[in-house]
C-alpha cells in the first residue's frame, strides 16, 4: 500500500494532505504548522490568448484615457511589451488589487489600487472621471 492511498506521509505519522494547486510555499509553510504534509497536484495549464491583438490595441494608446488590469495574469500578458507600456505610464492605471500592481513592469504616473474586486474597482473609475 503506498502512502498516498493511505492518507499518511512516508514516516506514517503525519497525516498527508492532497492539494490540487501548483506548489506553494506558503501552503507548505502553514500546513507543517498545522501538523500536516502537502502534496500538490498541478491541474491547469495557462496560456496567453491573442497576443497580437493586445500588441496592436498597446500602440493605439492615444486611443484610451486609462488601462484597467483585472488580474495578475493581465499584468503578465501586459509584461510582455513593457516597451509600448511605456507610452501608456501618464496615463492612470486602474488594478484590482495589490497583486496584479507588483507585477507591473513600470511606474505609471497615477494608480488606482480597488481592495475587493471588481465592484470597487468600478466606483474609482466613476469617481475619476
Amino acid at each position: 500500500v503506498s502512502t498516498q492511498s493511505t492518507g499518511m506521509s512516508e514516516d506514517h505519522k503525519t497525516p498527508l494532505v492532497l492539494l490540487f494547486k501548483d506548489q506553494d510555499s506558503e501552503y507548505i509553510k502553514n500546513f507543517e504548522q498545522l501538523g500536516l504534509s502537502v502534496i500538490f497536484v498541478p491541474v491547469l495549464e495557462f496560456a496567453f490568448v491573442n497576443l497580437e491583438i493586445l500588441c496592436q490595441t498597446l500602440t493605439e494608446n492615444d486611443l484610451y484615457s486609462g488601462l484597467i488590469v483585472t488580474s495578475p495574469r493581465a499584468m503578465e500578458a501586459l509584461s510582455r511589451y513593457s516597451a509600448i507600456l511605456n507610452n501608456w505610464k501618464q496615463k492612470p492605471l486602474f488594478v484590482v488589487g495589490q497583486k496584479s500592481l507588483k507585477k507591473s513592469p513600470i511606474n505609471f504616473t497615477t494608480t488606482f489600487i480597488g481592495s475587493s474586486g471588481g465592484a470597487s474597482l468600478a466606483k474609482i473609475i466613476v469617481e475619476c472621471d
